[in-house]
């Protein structure tokens, strides 16, 4: 009978039965604690093992643990693509719309700086024009140089000495996406910047 052996008494005792990590089987030695290779069947079994509880006899060979598998409930899938149908026209719109109001934001900025630029040109720079505020011809040039696709209206067209002199810039944005462009009456939207400054 396997997995027994005959003490000096003569009695059978049993012998533990030790596995493997993999479910192999392993068989302790009674002299000892010292493990040593068993058979199942024809074959030869080694490696590290773990021990387990003696059992009186037989073979025993352990399975080896297999992991859990997860598996989705029925119509899961059909729900996470619904709710990915529902947020993509909201996730596209705010990305959209962060793009275009950005862009929107930044030249709204450039179009009052060129306003200034302008208004500031009028006001202070004599020199182009013998010693009287430059025309707006003069205005337009210089603003052109430097914001070539901004329009410029001076209001007066000719600034004098002790007056106010009122610089307004426009300028044409078009609107990228399709999406934000949609809410909107008009594609481009006219952007504009006005700066008012006393002439010296």
């Amino acid at each position: 009978m396997r997995n027994q052996r005959l003490s000096p008494a003569g009695k059978k005792q049993p012998l533990a039965v030790v596995a493997s990590p993999g479910g192999r089987l392993l068989r302790e030695s009674s002299r000892g604690r010292r493990l040593i290779p068993a058979l199942v069947g024809n074959q030869r079994v080694e490696g590290g093992a773990r021990e387990m509880p003696a059992q009186p006899e037989g073979d025993y060979i352990m399975r080896p643990s297999r992991p859990v598998k997860r598996h989705l409930l029925p119509g899961s899938e059909a729900a996470s693509a619904v709710e990915f149908a529902l947020l993509l026209p909201v996730l596209a719109l705010l990305i959209c719309g962060i793009i275009d109001f950005g862009f929107m934001f930044y030249n709204w900025n450039v179009v009052n700086e060129a306003s200034r630029e302008a208004a500031r040109y009028a006001a202070v720079n004599k020199s182009v024009n013998n010693n009287n505020p430059p025309t707006k011809a003069q205005v337009q040039t210089y603003i052109n140089n430097i914001y070539p696709s901004v329009s410029l209206q001076l209001n007066p067209t000719q600034p004098t000495s002790n007056n106010t002199v009122t610089a307004t810039v426009t300028y044409s944005y078009t609107i990228m996406t399709p999406i934000i462009s949609a809410f909107f009456t008009s594609n481009p939207v006219t952007l504009t910047g006005a700066t008012t400054m006393l002439v010296e």
